[in-house]
């Protein structure tokens, strides 16, 4: 692949567009590099990535972690094409300085998604694109930490059909809400063991995860930690969440059952 195609490109006008990943991050927030710098975090071999920034610098041929001078503190974005297989910022390192992840793009993603993003300070993510996670077998504590997270989408997330733990992937993500109804449990066998823990999304994208899952015909003998969700009582979520523990085998801890709202009657009537 030729540079050019390998790098970014610029649309007429100055929009920054990119076919790889983009990182938002904001240089002054605490971290191990300056204030006018960004650390891109990498672990194990198989690298070799371009980048280029919104402020217009551009990188080729790096296989180790790179550290990016900006001309001044601020927010900007960041974006990585080539070989990438895995970001590791596991609690360290400029963790802070990351506030959103706005693209997946093209990133074929290697093995291990384990502590890709844990400690960030993620409040949301705004990429609406399907990552490339079909050689993944490990999603372990990948947003684990991220306490500020609101919102995730992963209604698109069907390439996680090699994925065999979930574990600890949201924990301590007390204020996220989002369904996940769409990933693709083909592979899972431990499960979920702390997926969500302080904290729970809301009853109707617990309903709709609980739905979707049963309906894959999982494996058995799974463990799924899914904090204080709730689900509505006596409908199609409880008959999924029962089905998944007595046919299936799973172990499911939640906040439990909750009832629909009755009608209000007028007693005047």
């Amino acid at each position: 692949m030729s540079n050019r195609r390998a790098l970014l490109f610029k649309e007429e006008g100055g929009g920054f567009t990119s076919l790889g990943l983009i990182l938002q991050v904001k240089t002054d927030n605490t971290g191990t590099s300056d204030d006018d710098q960004f650390t891109i975090p990498r672990f194990g071999g198989g690298f070799n990535y371009a980048v280029e920034t919104s402020d217009g610098q551009s990188f080729s041929g790096q296989t180790s972690n790179l550290t990016i001078t900006f001309p001044s503190a601020g927010t900007y974005d960041i974006a990585i094409t080539g070989d990438f297989p895995r970001i590791f910022f596991n609690g360290v390192g400029d963790r802070l300085k990351l506030v959103d992840i706005k693209q997946w793009g093209n990133i074929a993603w290697g093995i291990t998604m384990q502590s890709a993003f844990e400690g960030c300070l993620l409040t949301n993510v705004t990429a609406t694109d399907a990552p490339n996670f079909s050689a993944v077998t490990t999603m372990q504590e990948m947003f684990s930490g991220c306490g500020l997270m609101t919102f995730i989408d992963v209604s698109n997330w069907s390439s996680t059909s090699s994925v065999t733990s979930f574990a600890r992937m949201f924990r301590f993500c007390s204020n996220l809400d989002t369904s996940f109804a769409g990933f693709d449990l083909s592979s899972s066998n431990g499960g979920g063991t702390d997926f969500i823990q302080l904290g729970g999304i809301s009853t109707a994208n617990y309903d709709a995860t609980l739905i979707a899952w049963e309906a894959q015909a999982p494996a058995i003998n799974q463990t799924w930690g899914m904090g204080n969700s709730f689900y509505t009582e006596g409908g199609a979520a409880e008959t999924a969440r029962t089905s998944l523990i007595d046919t299936y085998g799973w172990t499911i801890t939640d906040g439990g059952a909750i009832a629909t709202s009755l009608p209000l009657v007028d007693i005047n009537s």
